[in-house]
């Protein structure tokens, strides 16, 4: 398995059951995306981690409770990969309410720009390489594992984005059109990860590193002034 960016500490200051519940989350993060969770085997999992199979009993009270964990740790991700940005951007929504609309605009573009810039750069990451499949399903068979997306990270993440988007168009952060253009900025991002061998295919690329990147991210930002009709 290939080893994600997520930085394991020194064995000396974990225990030998905190590396091995890490191992397993791992391996299931990744046999779980590929298989599904229906056809995804505990004997399997624990190869891949390298472990007893008894032991998804022990740290997890069973299959169902790792697939909880997946999506624990997906989240636990997600939030230190966008590190303080999004808490940053929520400090200074309370601020900016006596400032000119202009003003006020220009925060929220620059804002979502940054959201943009550090989601490209985490889907082009290890750590998210099974992320965008096990999210997938979920999204197409939602399970208890969705909530624990939906009311973590990635909600707090889209209700962010669409106060931002309230801003620039002028219009109620629970508006059907904020919600709906939020979703479609963000997918813009996502499908840098989620449709990665169209994506090289398509762009007659060999690799997706920091050039394409770069160019990807740069249209994205055109676009999103264009959904926004910003100048």
């Amino acid at each position: 398995m290939t080893k994600s960016n997520h930085k394991i500490s020194p064995i000396n200051s974990r225990s030998r059951g905190e590396n091995t519940r890490e191992a397993l989350i791992e391996a299931a993060l990744e046999i779980f995306g590929r298989d599904g969770y229906q056809a995804a085997s505990t004997r399997s999992i624990a190869d891949k981690a390298g472990a007893n199979q008894a032991l998804i009993n022990y740290h997890f009270k069973g299959k169902e409770g790792l697939y909880h964990a997946v999506f624990e740790y997906i989240a636990e991700q997600m939030t230190q990969g966008m590190g303080q940005i999004a808490e940053d951007i929520r400090k200074s929504l309370e601020t900016i309410e006596n400032q000119s609309k202009a003003e006020q605009t220009a925060f929220a573009i620059a804002s979502l720009e940054k959201i943009i810039s550090r989601l490209v750069h985490m889907m082009n990451s290890n750590l998210t390489k099974h992320w965008s499949t096990n999210i997938l399903r979920e999204q197409q068979s939602p399970t208890a594992a969705f909530d624990i997306m939906n009311t973590g990270p990635m909600g707090r993440l889209f209700k962010l984005c669409t106060r931002l988007v309230a801003i620039c168009k002028n219009i109620p952060a629970e508006s059907e059109q904020a919600r709906m253009l939020s979703l479609l900025i963000f997918g813009q991002v996502h499908v840098l990860r989620a449709c990665r061998a169209t994506l090289l295919s398509h762009m007659q690329w060999e690799n997706f590193g920091e050039e394409q990147m770069q160019f990807a991210e740069n249209l994205i930002y055109q676009n999103l002034r264009a959904i926004l009709q910003t100048d």
